[in-house]
């Protein structure tokens, strides 16, 4: 019996990540598709072991529902540069200009142990840099690393809603928006890469831990959206966006943006909570980028301390 109510759940649960939109305990459900999926695997595999094979059976379009929806992050030009080596070389020997390697990090404000954030951001040494959740002590204890950046635009916090950016190259007209909701800056700037200039934007929307926090958190989302869908420039939007691309909301500002997520074709990429292996991990820590550009590389670093693991990636414009 609670095997049976083990695999009716499992069910559900899938099928209410459908309905985010609906209410903001449903677009919870939508965040959880990989752990689904082995969730669902374990159990037909034990109703099978138990001879119930009718209800095994049954549970199939569940996991393979799950199973479409992890693998579409696999998908797309990088399974065909894995397949084919040498079509990857080609589109290296195309791209004229060194590729622009991005950094995103959520701190967490409560560390205190900030010497390993400080030892892989020397050995990574990115062009831009992203610490969301920054405070004043983390500036300082970071300042022998952020000296390299001589363009900074900061607004360290005492709280979660702190955020930096930092870059070798020029950040062309800084700014600090309010983007829906008031208590969640957001930073912009451009950046010149090549002979074109990059809108850059950094963002840390509100944990969806409530009704209220979820109403503001997508929100926030929204008005993100409205904002660079008017931005002339192509974008590059990172951030720790406290959401999963099967959320509905997720799903809206792609389409209102015309963003790509840069872990499309490079797989799930799980980074919170760090604590936890990487199959009961969720992805909520973000890169989207413009159709303009080309993701080279796209990886999640190390335990650096934080209940988050870095965002590694290197662009370049598409040839």
């Amino acid at each position: 019996m609670l095997l049976t109510l083990l695999s009716l759940l499992g069910c559900v649960l899938t099928l209410m990540g459908f309905w985010g939109q609906a209410h903001w305990l449903l677009d919870l459900a939508s965040h959880f598709r990989l752990q689904y999926l082995f969730w669902l695997v374990a159990c037909s595999l034990l109703l099978t072991l138990q001879q119930r094979r009718r209800l095994a059976v049954g549970l199939l379009p569940f996991v393979v529902i799950n199973l479409i929806l992890v693998l579409q992050t696999y998908w797309l030009w990088p399974v065909s540069l894995i397949m084919n080596p040498e079509i990857s070389q080609e589109i290296s020997q195309e791209i004229s200009q060194p590729p622009l390697r991005a950094v995103s990090l959520n701190l967490l404000f409560t560390n205190r142990n900030h010497q390993p954030v400080a030892q892989f951001l020397q050995k990574v040494q990115p062009d831009v840099l992203l610490l969301v959740e920054l405070t004043p002590k983390w500036t300082e204890d970071l300042q022998p690393v952020l000296e390299a950046y001589p363009y900074q635009l900061s607004l360290p916090r005492r709280d979660a809603t702190g955020i930096g950016l930092y870059s070798r190259l020029p950040l062309l007209e800084p700014e600090i928006l309010s983007l829906g909701d008031q208590s969640t800056p957001s930073l912009k700037a451009r950046l010149p890469l090549g002979e074109r200039d990059l809108l850059l934007l950094g963002s840390h929307p509100k944990a969806p831990t409530s009704a209220a926090a979820s109403a503001r958190r997508n929100d926030q989302l929204k008005a993100t959206g409205t904002y660079l869908a008017q931005q002339a420039n192509p974008v590059l939007m990172l951030g720790d966006l406290n959401i999963t691309a099967w959320s509905p909301y997720f799903r809206a500002l792609l389409r209102q943006t015309k963003l790509h997520d840069s872990r499309q074709g490079f797989g799930l990429q799980t980074s919170w909570p760090s604590s936890l292996p990487a199959l009961l991990r969720i992805p909520i820590d973000h890169a989207l980028v413009a159709p303009e550009l080309e993701v080279i590389k796209r990886q999640v670093g190390p335990d650096v301390g934080s209940d988050h693991l870095p965002i590694l990636l290197e662009l370049a414009w598409r040839p």
